[in-house]
Formats: C-alpha cells, sequence, structure tokens
C-alpha cells in the first residue's frame, strides 16, 4: 500500500509538472518588468547622452569655423585698420559681435596687441617695440551644454 501510494503521489506530480501549464507568480512577472525597466531606461540614457554630446560637437565645429573664417578675415584686413575701435592698437575691429549661424548664437571676442620681438637684436634699446601685432579671437556658442570656447590666435607682421 505504501508503493501504491508513493506511485499515485508520484503520477500526480508528473502530470502536474508536464501537462498542466505553468503560470507565473507575481513575485516573477514583477522581477521581469523591473529588469526590462532598467533595461530600457539604460538604453534612454545612452541615446540621450549620444545626443547631447552630437549637439555640443555641432557647435563646437561651427565655432571653430567661425574663428578660422574671423582670421582669414583679418589676415586680409590693411595692417593698419588691423586694431580694437578704440583701443591700441587702434583699427576697425570692435571688441566683440554676436552671430547666429543655424539657429546656434555664436559671442565673437577679438584682442589685438603689440608684439616685441625679442629677436630683432634691438632689445631692450628698441625704439620701435611694434614688430608686430598679436590676435586672438575667441567664440563662444549659446548653447544647452556648456562648451569650451574656440580661441584661435595669429601673428600679423607688416
Amino acid at each position: 500500500m505504501n508503493f501504491e501510494l508513493r506511485l499515485i503521489t508520484f503520477c500526480f506530480l508528473l502530470f502536474n509538472f508536464l501537462i498542466m501549464p505553468k503560470a507565473f507568480t507575481l513575485i516573477e512577472l514583477i522581477c521581469v518588468i523591473s529588469l526590462i525597466a532598467v533595461i530600457c531606461l539604460s538604453i534612454f540614457s545612452a541615446f540621450n547622452f549620444v545626443y547631447d554630446l552630437t549637439e555640443a560637437n555641432h557647435a563646437r565645429i561651427n565655432a571653430l569655423n567661425l574663428a578660422q573664417e574671423k582670421i582669414e578675415l583679418i589676415k586680409n584686413m590693411d595692417y593698419q585698420l588691423i586694431g580694437l575701435v578704440g583701443g591700441e592698437p587702434p583699427g576697425n575691429l570692435t571688441g566683440s559681435e554676436d552671430i547666429q549661424i543655424n539657429n546656434l548664437s555664436f559671442q565673437i571676442f577679438y584682442q589685438v596687441n603689440w608684439i616685441d620681438d625679442p629677436y630683432d637684436l634691438t632689445a631692450p634699446a628698441d625704439t620701435a617695440p611694434h614688430d608686430y601685432k598679436r590676435v586672438q579671437v575667441s567664440v563662444t556658442a549659446d548653447t544647452k551644454k556648456v562648451i569650451k570656447p574656440v580661441i584661435l590666435v595669429t601673428d600679423i607682421a607688416e
């Protein structure tokens, strides 16, 4: 009889395991949903980071192109006109200007200084300490993300 009881119990368990459909418990469902939510949140965060990085790089490339354009325009100016309005050296450049390109706002700042070349063999008794001009163009982009300004410097001789 003990053997028959064991056989019936075994058959019942085998029937439940093989034939009866298994259902998920509430805890299993909550764990799976939580895991899927964490994976989706990670993917969304990665896409958001890549989008912000792309936007910042786009602004930085536009700022670099704008700074290079302004440097080339200054190099093509007459040497006597390279300078700041009301500054030293005097010239036609304003201290700053605002430009909008591709729906992005950029601020451009100019700085022009006289440079005394120490290798012209006349220092320190140099009667003409203005050997050439050093022009600095700094461009900052007005974006949601803070990016470093693009700064280009060039020396211009007469």
